[in-house]
């Protein structure tokens, strides 16, 4: 049976400012399952943020092995951060000569205020999954198995779990924030239980646009069985933790919609399908006044397709189906107009539902998706990449493609711009538990196998936190719809 390390390290301040400001951050690292370092390997900490880590803070003097954490005498001393708000980042280095980092931690951003409380890093291995069981105890594990739920990641850099499935195929109204710094699970209560919901949307918006104070969520549609689609919305306080129902309904029921926030203040909610079939309404939810309006129409009626904002209230859709065929349209969305102004800027080489759509600096990827869809049935995956350059409008087909071919996976962008390609199935509802990196410096956007899940899955949700771990929740796989294992893996 494998061991947790429940580790704490004591950061004294020096006492460089004011009086007032010097205190001590009691950090607590651990190691999840999966992983467990050796004697001799070393931990380097620094301070900083992951755009800025401040080497001068730098300390090397650590040796680890299963049972133990020497920090020696003084190598906690790290400069006072004053007014500053900061993150601790550690690092484990291999014992030798090249000192390759092999695991890493970062603690949640703690502000000046933040002395003398406990702050938490999960030190978890460098290209490689590890496991929610026995990190600490069964807080760590999601309480109920689910798929078709929501995982949104707030401003504090917590993630709200909201419904979804359990594994009976009856739709879940329970409500859970995971900690990014404690990689707990909480579960909220309320006086009064929302709808039970899953395959919906959950938006995050701020009720003060101009200095994104007043952080809420907006909860959208979805189904809560497999007959019966929702046009209800409620909306999630993240301060208070409170939800309201709103009075207005959309003004179609839809499910395996998007729904995107704007910078004008709207939240624009698109596509989808309900018991008629695949819906090609664009609603748009007033974030000042709660209201509902209808806002054009897409171009033809999609569901499972990807969509990108980016920036300046402009949006890509493409790909996705009508439940009998695969499309294979770019469109570019202007919301500055009313209308929206629609144009079709290209095609990519084949039709894919269920992509995984990315924007990273001036382009757009396209990845993974089925190819062939009859009614909820998808099939053929593809291995194929491709991406559009929004300056030159040119979609371009990668050279190399997904190791292996993939629908309903996840694609999360890294700090580095790296995009972490994550799980999914082959269309017969086998899970794929490779994880490709698309590396995205110069002369290298190509994928590479670089990890393998812990428990393949599909339908699962996967956020890249500020802690700079990205943390797989949920799923289902080939005998099981409803996992409660977490995953963590952690990028170079």
């Amino acid at each position: 049976m494998k061991k947790y390390i429940f580790l704490v390290v004591i950061l004294s301040f020096l006492t460089s400012c004011s009086e007032d400001s010097v205190g001590s951050l009691n950090i607590k690292t651990r190691f999840p399952a999966g992983y467990t370092p050796t004697r001799a390997e070393k931990m380097i900490i620094s301070v900083g943020s992951p755009r800025f880590w401040l080497s001068d803070f730098t300390k090397e003097n650590f040796l680890l092995d299963s049972n133990e954490f020497d920090y020696g005498k003084g190598v906690g001393e790290i400069p006072n951060i004053g007014e500053q708000d900061v993150q601790v980042m550690f690092e484990i280095k291999e014992a030798g000569l090249q000192e390759n980092i092999i695991a890493r931690g970062i603690t949640s951003t703690i502000t000046s205020n933040g002395k003398n409380q406990t702050h938490y890093a999960l030190i978890a291995p460098i290209h490689a999954f590890s496991s929610s069981i026995n990190i600490n105890n069964s807080q760590s594990v999601l309480p109920i198995g689910l798929y078709g739920h929501t995982t949104t990641e707030l401003p504090n850099g917590n993630i709200l779990i909201w419904g979804g499935f359990k594994s009976d195929g009856v739709a879940s109204s329970e409500v859970y924030i995971f900690d990014s710094a404690t990689h707990f699970f909480s579960q909220l209560s309320f006086s009064t239980q929302p709808v039970a919901r899953g395959n919906h949307s959950a938006t995050v918006f701020y009720a003060n646009l101009k200095d994104k104070t007043n952080p809420k969520v907006l909860i959208a549609g979805g189904m809560k069985d497999s007959n019966n689609y929702l046009m209800d919305l409620e909306v999630f306080d993240v301060n208070s933790e409170t939800f309201t129902k709103i009075p207005q309904l959309l003004q179609s029921q839809r499910a395996f919609h998007e729904a995107i926030y704007l910078k004008s203040g709207a939240i624009i909610i698109v596509g989808g399908k309900n018991n008629i079939g695949a819906q090609n309404s664009i609603e748009m939810f007033n974030i000042y006044t709660n209201g509902l309006s209808l806002w054009g129409y897409l171009p033809k009626p999609l569901m499972n397709m990807g969509v990108a904002s980016v920036g300046n209230d402009k949006l890509i859709i493409a790909g996705g189906d009508n439940g009998s065929e695969v499309s294979k349209d770019v469109y570019l969305f202007v919301f500055t107009a009313d209308p929206p102004e629609v144009e079709k800027i290209g095609e990519l080489t084949e039709g894919r539902a269920s992509l995984q759509t990315v924007f990273v600096n001036d382009d757009v990827y396209f990845i993974g998706g089925f190819k062939s869809v009859s009614g909820s049935t998808y099939s053929q995956p593809t291995t194929t990449v491709e991406k559009i350059n929004l300056t030159t409008r040119v979609i371009q087909k990668l050279s190399s493609g997904l190791s292996n071919p993939r629908g309903d996976f996840t694609a999360t962008l890294l700090s580095n711009n790296n995009i972490a390609i994550i799980g999914g199935h082959d269309g017969n509802r086998n899970p794929i538990g490779d994880m490709e990196l698309i590396w995205n410096q110069v002369g290298k956007s190509k994928p590479t196998t670089s990890a393998t899940m812990i428990t393949p899955r599909f339908g699962h949700k996967a956020i890249h936190t500020n802690t700079g771990i990205v943390v797989v929740i949920g799923g289902k796989t080939f005998t099981l719809d409803g996992i409660t294992q977490t995953e963590f893996y952690t990028a170079p």
